[in-house]
């Protein structure tokens, strides 16, 4: 019956799986860049813990709402740092961290999230 609300949260965690993804290695080499070892460090942090969910993901494991919760919070963190970035003061976050396909497809052609 709610097919379609698990269909969208699936995408979603993809989405934010993508975006921290992309977002963090930018900014560890942006940051690494200008002698900021500490947020780079932080960025590299992220990237670890981006992997280790996606991988849960992936693997039909369903995502704990501490794992969702701390995606959420990564996500939110790497759009605040991305503004003080050079690329951030002329580029919007979700324009610059987004397939080249486009979102929809990005979600047929990726693994299943469970939910």
């Amino acid at each position: 019956m709610f097919g379609w609300l698990k269909k969208k949260a699936a995408n979603e965690q993809k989405k934010l799986l993508f975006q921290v993804s992309g977002a963090s290695q930018y900014l560890k080499s942006d940051f690494e860049l200008h002698s900021n070892a500490a947020i780079a460090a932080r960025m590299q942090h992220m990237e670890d813990e981006n992997r280790r969910i996606w991988l849960l993901a992936t693997a039909g494991e369903k995502l704990p709402p501490t794992d969702l919760q701390l995606l959420l919070s990564m996500n939110k963190e790497l759009r605040s740092l991305f503004r003080q970035s050079t690329l951030g003061r002329f580029h919007q976050f979700d324009n610059q961290f987004k397939p080249i396909l486009g979102w929809e497809e990005y979600y047929r052609n990726t693994p299943p999230i469970s939910n």
